[in-house]
């Protein structure tokens, strides 16, 4: 019995690092979607949407440290009373969202693993039977460190995930799970797969007013297309080096388009502001965010494939 609960205990503490890791490596991923759950129409909190990325790291943070002490056998008490708080929360959560058909991903595994509501609502009733029976059993659990090293191993650990979330907020995440990442062909991906309800990539549209241009521009053989979300957001360093990085690119034959959910005014008075000529294409927000984790970022393609990925701020750097 010893044996197995101890099993269960790395078990629990697994699911605990592997969830909060990858969301540690795409940070805004979960301020994302902390905003849909505090969304007028989801829980009506809209008050707590600019303290989303506080939530989200905390969230993060959380995860990982409450993981990682499960695992060591670090104030097993304080550890399994904090777990079972946690798994609380996003068990109403989950299941609020599977009930009321609110929020189909609750991003409990970032990108790297799509669960819908009812999926995510099963697993944490799992996750809450191991947890109550570790709680109930705790005097089985042992820890394989000495009590000096549970004292200290946990600080460095904690230096290495603030490094990672702050890379990964400074410039892109380190590792990208969604369907935009390096080296996929995005027509592919823009497909309905056997027994899926939609396609992973299923609302990015090149469009303007003369059209849509989807297709015609994932078929050029190079392409540049400088991402922004909201371009009235953009720092001004950064609307100042855009017209020569644009040029540069121009040279370089690549065929360059900015694509934003911005309104065609604003647009059109800050290219005029800032001397950039350069094509401009409207798509929806949800595909931005998805799409680079950058205000502005780029991203290069060729034949559809996405070959280069940069905040703006190190495509300028580097001038690839």
């Amino acid at each position: 019995m010893k044996l197995l609960i101890n099993i269960i205990r790395y078990i629990v503490a697994t699911v605990f690092i592997f969830s909060g890791f990858v969301k540690l490596v795409d940070p805004l991923g979960t301020v994302y979607k902390l905003e849909e759950y505090f969304d007028l129409y989801v829980l009506d909190m809209e008050y707590l949407m600019p303290y989303s990325l506080i939530i989200a790291l905390f969230l993060i943070f959380s995860e990982l440290m409450l993981g990682l002490l499960l695992a060591i056998g670090c104030q097993i008490r304080l550890t399994l009373t904090s777990i079972l708080i946690i798994t609380t929360l996003f068990l109403f959560l989950t299941g609020y969202s599977a009930i009321y058909d609110k929020v189909t991903d609750c991003g409990c595994f970032g990108d790297a693993i799509k669960l819908n509501a009812w999926e995510t609502f099963y697993k944490n009733i799992g996750l809450m039977v191991f947890i109550i029976l570790l709680i109930i059993k705790r005097n089985s659990l042992y820890s394989p460190f000495s009590n000096f090293i549970m004292r200290w191993i946990w600080i460095p650990f904690l230096l290495v995930f603030i490094k990672i979330a702050y890379t990964s907020l400074s410039h892109l995440p380190i590792i990208d799970f969604r369907p935009f990442a390096i080296g996929n062909y995005l027509p592919s991906k823009m497909e309905e797969k056997q027994g899926e309800d939609f396609a992973e990539i299923h609302d990015f549209y090149l469009e303007n007013d003369n059209g849509d241009f989807t297709e015609q521009v994932l078929e050029q053989d190079k392409v540049m297309l400088l991402f922004s979300k909201n371009i009235e957001e953009i720092k001004v360093k950064y609307l100042e080096k855009m017209s020569a990085y644009i040029d540069n690119q121009q040279q370089k034959g690549y065929k360059t388009y900015w694509v934003t959910c911005s309104s065609e005014s604003i647009v059109e008075q800050i290219k005029a502001d800032h001397n950039i000529n350069i094509e401009v294409f409207y798509v929806d927000q949800i595909a931005i965010k998805t799409a680079i984790r950058a205000n502005p970022g780029v991203m290069k393609l060729e034949k559809g494939v996405v070959t280069y990925k940069k905040h703006f701020k190190d495509a300028v750097k580097q001038k690839d």
